[in-house]
């Protein structure tokens, strides 16, 4: 009864800016998950913009023109939340895990790093360091993630899926502020996102 009852009270919808919304109201969660997709990945990438998918991974958590650099991971763990992101070949995803009544702070702040975010060379240059370090300890130091790389470009040739999405050193060094703004321009905007809302809250609220 409870799961008809949570279900019909699903909200899906489009927003004016484009921003497809969904919104599961569950008052049994004792946190509030949200998550954004960007439809972005490593298969998105030219070859002059190898890389750049994962490396928006990072540079979402950096200063942007209202917030501080570590900003938003500041604020979550101030509630004690758990946030994170990962990168694939065809989307890029940020979650986080909040108590109830955060998630306003929450959707505020997604909103801000979605349009703001500054991309000025000291930034870029701290998560350069920052990725650089995990693909030396994920994938260097890995003979088995070595070789998986490897085998996904001698199977896959040219085709976009054959790109790793954690990139390479290489990739990283390549990349540049004006590179990475162009990226930011085209990808990050709500028309080519998701907004996923589950947990213990109020559906007109949120929107």
């Amino acid at each position: 009864m409870l799961t008809a009852l949570i279900l019909a009270t699903l909200v899906q919808t489009t927003l004016p800016n484009g921003l497809d919304v969904t919104i599961l109201p569950d008052p049994t969660m004792p946190v509030v998950a949200t998550q954004v997709w960007y439809h972005v990945g490593s298969a998105n990438e030219e070859k002059d913009s190898r890389g750049l998918a994962h490396l928006f991974e990072h540079l979402m958590f950096g200063a942007t023109t209202t917030s501080e650099r570590g900003g938003y991971g500041k604020f979550v763990t101030s509630v004690g939340g758990e946030e994170n992101a990962y990168t694939t070949p065809d989307e890029t995803i940020y979650v986080s895990e909040v108590p109830p009544g955060a998630e306003i702070e929450i959707l505020r702040r997604e909103a801000d790093r979605m349009r703001n975010l500054s991309l000025t060379q000291e930034n870029l240059d701290n998560e350069k360091k920052i990725v650089t370090e995990e693909l030396r300890l994920r994938t260097e130091n890995d003979p088995t993630s070595r070789l998986l790389v490897q085998a996904q470009r001698a199977l896959l040739g040219e085709h976009p899926y054959a790109y790793d999405p954690s990139g390479s050193k290489a990739d990283v060094a390549a990349a540049t502020v004006a590179s990475c703004q162009a990226f930011y321009d085209a990808y990050y905007h709500p028309n080519n996102a998701h907004l996923v809302v589950v947990g213990p809250v109020d559906p007109e609220r949120l929107m």
